[in-house]
């Protein structure tokens, strides 16, 4: 998606994106206000936005999408943002006029953080690797809420979401499964599918269901099928025979 309030600079960045091959541009806004909530509903990938734009600026529209922001480039006239880019994680910072060269190799670099998992972290979380969280931040309308991960019962892939299910609720995250999984502790959540992650302390029981597989039965009453795949691992960590 392209954001610049600039027509003709929108307009030449939407014509050089389209012609690089595999990217689909899914619109163009000139408005800071209407491109947040195209961005809510149409869930780009990565957003070339505009810094410097009449109302609210670049940095304002991360700002509102918060947990819910995709990969950005920076796109501007000036070169003064440049640090500012670093701190909310761009992927790229691009001075005007843009060209296609650049542009493939912001495309290049946005593909690499897609493929790694390395999409936009909730405030609060730490970087893979780190040390397991206490608490899991979730947004609910203008707010981020501290989940106590001891809460959450489990993690389930929706598409390009995760849920969080806990304590009765449900929260969604922008998130991979991989991200997800990295910042949690491996002696309490094991993965027991690719599309799911559950809490041990949460299992009320689990039962065979052939071909290596396991139906999972959780305190709140889910249920959540292990796969063969990962059988060895969900074995391993219940020390089941």
């Amino acid at each position: 998606m392209v954001v610049d309030d600039e027509p003709v600079a929108r307009d030449l960045l939407m014509e050089l994106l389209q012609s690089i091959e595999g990217v689909e541009v899914v619109g163009a806004h000139g408005h800071s206000t209407r491109a947040v909530a195209a961005i809510r509903r149409e869930v780009p990938d990565l957003v070339f936005l505009d810094i410097q734009m009449r109302g609210k600026s670049g940095f304002d529209v991360i700002e509102d999408l918060g947990a819910e922001a995709p990969l950005v480039v920076l796109v501007t006239a000036y070169d003064e943002y440049a640090l500012r880019g670093f701190d909310v994680n761009a992927v790229d910072y691009l001075l005007k006029p843009v060209s296609r060269k650049v542009l493939v190799r912001s495309i290049a670099r946005a593909r690499e953080r897609l493929s790694a998992g390395a999409e936009p972290r909730l405030p609060g979380l730490p970087a893979p690797g780190a040390d397991a969280i206490r608490y899991f931040p979730v947004r609910i309308g203008e707010q981020v809420n501290l989940v106590p991960v001891n809460t959450i019962s489990c993690f389930e892939a929706s598409g390009k979401y995760v849920k969080l299910h806990a304590a009765g609720a449900e929260h969604t995250v922008r998130m991979t499964m991989k991200a997800v999984e990295s910042v949690l502790d491996p002696s309490t959540f094991v993965r027991v599918s690719r599309a799911a992650i559950v809490n041990i302390d949460q299992i009320r029981f689990f039962e065979p269901w052939g071909r290596g597989e396991w139906m999972i039965t959780l305190r709140s009453g889910a249920r959540v099928l292990s796969t063969q795949g990962f059988r060895t691992r969900f074995q391993h960590l219940l020390r089941a025979p």
